[in-house]
């Protein structure tokens, strides 16, 4: 398809979504294109650990002896490497949708570490259980966790997996918890 092709299909769309779209779909309809043409090409060309990456804990834990001042935020984003898992000392990349794209792919690649996991993700799900109501055991908060341990591999203390069915309920003590947590809520 030649460039003038596409020009013309893309003007066409744009006429006929212009009456049946509003200004905030249109903008995100545009950041979209902008993403999809622009910002991902150019994050799917970098390769994990030569040009882009995430720190390891130990390299965090070097360049802070050395650069006292530097910010935290090069511990959770993805940084420029200046070779095959040699970080840059300093620098990091200037656009924020370019450090979101392969912010997201270095967790994909990489995955996620230890450390953020119970920082930041462990946290926040402290954080959003404490803002629920009703008994412990039955808040989302408490039910998610406990899906992530039984998918783990893991079992809570306090719960029996029916193995036939595969799913877990309280054992009696609990439900006498739950009782319990039910009246101080």
């Amino acid at each position: 398809i030649g460039g003038s092709d596409v020009a013309g299909a893309e003007d066409d769309l744009h006429a006929s979504m212009d009456g049946k779209l509003d200004i905030k779909s249109f903008k995100l309809l545009n950041l979209t294109k902008e993403w999809v043409r622009t910002y991902l090409p150019f994050c799917l060309q970098k390769i994990d650990r030569v040009t882009f990456g995430l720190l390891s804990e130990d390299e965090y834990e070097r360049l802070k002896e050395t650069e006292p001042h530097m910010p935290r935020s090069r511990s959770k984003l993805a940084i420029p490497f200046v070779g095959k898992d040699v970080p840059s000392r300093a620098s990091e990349f200037a656009h924020p949708d370019i450090i979101i794209g392969l912010s997201i792919l270095a967790y994909r690649y990489e995955g996620l570490r230890r450390p953020d996991f119970e920082t930041d993700v462990i946290a926040l799900l402290r954080a959003n259980f404490e803002k629920e109501v009703g008994p412990f055991r039955l808040r989302k908060s408490s039910q998610l966790y406990e899906q992530w341990v039984e998918q783990a591999g893991g079992q809570i203390k306090g719960t029996r997996k029916n193995v036939s069915t595969g799913t877990t309920t309280l054992s009696m003590d609990s439900w006498v918890d739950v009782a319990e947590e039910d009246k101080t809520v």
